[in-house]
């Protein structure tokens, strides 16, 4: 499928600039096509250094998907790290044609034994109140339907 790159880009970069969440465009193979700000946050960045604990990033990603396509639903969760994190199908004559993914957002559920260079990243994330962040959901999906 092709897709006019600026036009996500400027979609992606609004939405940041409203509600401060990182934004991901995936593909239908669960490629990502487009982001923004950055691929990861400073605290995923260091997370994915470790091998064990980038694994764990993996097997929560691929759970995502998998809940997504098996109800054709959003899905949100929190992950193995302590982060807010929502994938929405992108849907098109009953198919997934692609996902609209945000994240990197701090739970309620703080990790433990973070040591100095994980916890000033993780105080660097953004602080969303849970309307704000039910808000952004909502605009999310609008977003899918969207971009397609």
């Amino acid at each position: 499928m092709e897709y006019n790159s600026q036009k996500m880009f400027e979609l992606l970069r609004d939405f940041y600039l409203l509600t401060g969440i990182k934004i991901c465009i995936y593909d239908k193979s669960e490629n990502e096509i487009a982001y923004y700000p950055e691929k990861h946050s400073g605290f995923c960045t260091l997370i994915r250094k470790d091998e064990l604990l980038n694994k764990k990033c993996i097997e929560c990603d691929k759970h995502a998907f998998e809940q997504c396509k098996k109800t054709k639903k959003q899905y949100t969760y929190t992950c193995h790290a302590g982060l807010l994190e929502c994938i929405s199908p992108i849907i098109i004559n009953d198919e997934i044609i692609g996902y609209v993914a945000l994240g990197q957002v701090p739970s309620n559920i703080m990790p433990k034994n973070l040591n100095n260079n994980f916890l000033a990243e993780y105080n660097k994330l953004p602080k969303l109140p849970v309307e704000k962040l039910s808000a952004a959901i909502n605009i999310l999906d609008a977003c899918a339907g969207y971009q397609y």
